[in-house]
């Protein structure tokens, strides 16, 4: 790493003693620095919340910056590599729910879980799938037809919920649930047997992949379900989607091997997602050092890297900060398959990092985390 870059992160963590020393060219590249920190983390980028207006505002810049700098654009969209978050996803009060000709009330008496599909119609029978269990030990679908019906669950385990339960693997909903549809179930529904069991949560999930079924929580103890025999269901979800923006930018100098550098310039925005520290949430979080540092260090590298002759091939600015990605976060391989994919040798990336928080009481460190592409 060359000596402007690690002057530009001396910047960044605040050493002004080194700064005395710089000549112009340095000092220029230390005003450039101050000048994208100031930008990102200014009030008028709202936070940088993932899929915002702001957040799209800093995607702009960097792309700006990687043209000026001739880096070549690797996203689906120029630099932008544009893919879809949720922001939003909760039961609409339109939704009905019969059971028996009983008419059952939308988070008083059921609501849909997070596994659920985002909506859905059923009018038909309804069969007892006792725990929903398949397995070796047990399988409580002996005997039982359930293609093109409703199965009911109880949200309990054979021998109780606990670490040492026998049918631990299938604790889970969504495992369940996954049997009951493999086996042509078009709806399915959970119970409590008893208040001792906990109730799962009635908040649905933005990141989780929903089912293609109506998966629904009945808010009651029920203690006999055999009467149980006809369920009208019409299940509506509104969902409320917005456009996060990678930035990838690529340079390509001949290299033997490529190394990816990465770095988040989303942040909390307002709070309004969660994550935040801060006692009150309804102010801007302008996120100057998490992560307006690490995002201009890069800027920053990107120059360098035209006159590099070797070394980096490639830079990847990505959103991330958001409790909304954390299923990105979790296919960070994807992410890498999309820009490997867009080179002509996969073979060739064998570092990927990521730059975060360049903060002052770091000094002179610069965070950065390698992971081997195998």
């Amino acid at each position: 790493m060359n000596r402007t870059l690690l002057i530009s992160i001396a910047l960044i963590s605040g050493l002004s003693a080194s700064a005395q020393k710089l000549n112009c060219k340095e000092r220029k590249a230390l005003k450039q620095v101050r000048a994208d920190i100031t930008y990102l983390a200014s009030d008028e980028l709202m936070g940088r919340a993932t899929g915002t207006e702001g957040e799209h505002m800093s995607a702009y810049y960097i792309a700006d910056a990687f043209k000026r700098n001739k880096l070549e654009p690797k996203g689906n969209d120029g630099y932008f590599h544009k893919f879809t978050i949720t922001t939003l996803r909760i039961a609409d009060g339109k939704s009905q729910f019969t059971l028996n000709g009983e008419n059952f009330r939308l988070f008083k008496d059921y609501y849909p879980l997070s596994y659920s599909s985002n909506g859905g119609e059923f009018d038909g029978v309804v069969v007892n799938a006792g725990f929903g269990v398949a397995s070796d030990k047990r399988n409580d679908y002996e005997g039982k037809d359930v293609e093109g019906k409703a199965v009911l669950i109880n949200i309990g385990s054979p021998d109780g919920i606990h670490p040492h339960s026998a049918y631990l693997a299938w604790h889970g909903l969504s495992v369940r649930v996954d049997e009951a549809v493999k086996r042509g179930a078009k709806a399915v529904f959970f119970y409590r047997a008893n208040e001792k069991v906990e109730k799962p949560k009635g908040e649905l999930s933005l990141t989780m992949e929903p089912s293609n079924v109506p998966v629904i929580f009945i808010d009651r103890v029920l203690e006999d379900v055999d009467y149980f025999k006809t369920i009208d269901l019409s299940l509506k979800v509104l969902v409320d989607q917005d456009t996060a923006y990678n930035v990838v930018g690529f340079k390509d100098n001949g290299a033997e091997h490529t190394v990816i550098i990465g770095a988040h310039h989303d942040h909390l925005g307002m709070g309004q997602h969660g994550n935040s520290l801060a006692k009150n949430t309804n102010e801007i979080h302008n996120g100057a050092d998490d992560n307006a540092s690490g995002t201009s260090g890069l800027i920053v590298l990107s120059k360098w890297l035209k006159k590099s002759k070797k070394w980096i091939r490639l830079l990847e600015f990505r959103s991330m900060e958001s409790p909304l990605l954390m299923k990105w976060l979790r296919l960070s391989m994807s992410k890498l398959r999309f820009i490997e994919t867009s080179m002509e040798n996969r073979a060739q990336v064998h570092y990927r990092t990521n730059t975060d928080r360049l903060a002052a009481e770091r000094k002179w460190s610069l965070s950065m985390t390698y992971y081997p592409v195998v």
